[in-house]
């Protein structure tokens, strides 16, 4: 893909920078795989997620200290946070989770599996395309 117009490219800069043995990501999920974890959810996932998990599905970054769950893996946190959807998990049981918001983008919060805080500051869209609505 022309790397002017991949999304991917500060992550693909960013893991080109360091050892082999530093980031381990999967090959990318199939279209069904996609499928079958919206249906698990009863969402569609966020544009950039999909995208991602198109890419590659899931992964470990910096030697596990950040790990991006694979679409199988995708799941709410617990049932106190039934409305997130955790897709990465850090040391200390920390997670990163998204709360669908209907239009296919990532509204993200940060948590320790007992509650979610809003991010620190406002994050913008991963991606500026969008899924329709189940």
């Amino acid at each position: 893909m022309d790397p002017a117009v991949d999304p991917f490219s500060p992550l693909i800069k960013l893991l080109d920078r360091y050892k082999r043995d530093v980031h381990q990501l999967q090959p990318g999920a199939s279209e069904e795989a996609i499928r079958a974890a919206e249906r698990h959810l009863g969402h569609r996932l966020p544009f950039s997620l999909a995208s991602f998990l198109r890419r590659w599905n899931g992964g470990s970054l910096f030697r596990g200290a950040l790990i991006l769950r694979s679409s199988s893996a995708l799941a709410n946190p617990n049932e106190r946070l039934a409305s997130l959807v955790a897709f990465a998990d850090l040391p200390g049981g920390r997670q990163w989770a998204y709360a669908p918001d209907g239009q296919g983008r990532l509204d993200l919060r940060r948590g320790e599996g007992r509650a979610a805080h809003p991010p620190a500051r406002p994050l913008r869209p991963l991606a500026h395309g969008h899924d329709p609505p189940l």
